[in-house]
C-alpha cells in the first residue's frame, strides 16, 4: 500500500511538473510574442518620430526662409517713402519742364 501512495504521489508530481513544463512553455511563447510585437511598436514609433522629426524640421527650414523674405521685404518697403517722394520730385519737374517747353515753343 505504502508503494501505491509512493506511486500516485509520483505521477501526481509527473502530472504537476508536466503541467509546469507545459505552462512555462506557453509563457514562453507568449511572451516571445510580446517581445516581437513590442520590438515592432517599437520601431513603428522611431519611424514615425524620424519622419514627425524631417516634417518638423521642413516646416522649420520653410517658416524661416518665409521670415527672411518677410524681413526682406521690409527693409525694401522702409525704401518706398524716399521713392515716393523722388517721384513725386521728378513729377514736379516733368511739369515744370512741359510748362517751360509750351513757352518757348508755341502750338
Amino acid at each position: 500500500m505504502l508503494e501505491q501512495v509512493l506511486n500516485d504521489a509520483e505521477r501526481s508530481a509527473l502530472r504537476a511538473a508536466d503541467a509546469v513544463n507545459s505552462l512555462l512553455d506557453a509563457l514562453r511563447a507568449h511572451l516571445k510574442e510580446v517581445a516581437s510585437n513590442t520590438v515592432a511598436h517599437v520601431e513603428l514609433e522611431r519611424d514615425a518620430s524620424k519622419r514627425l522629426q524631417g516634417a518638423a524640421m521642413e516646416a522649420a527650414n520653410r517658416g524661416m526662409r518665409f521670415i527672411n523674405a518677410c524681413m526682406r521685404m521690409n527693409e525694401e518697403m522702409q525704401q518706398l517713402p524716399q521713392l515716393t517722394a523722388q517721384v513725386k520730385e521728378l513729377g514736379r519737374k516733368v511739369d515744370e519742364f512741359e510748362s517751360q517747353l509750351n513757352r518757348l515753343v508755341p502750338r
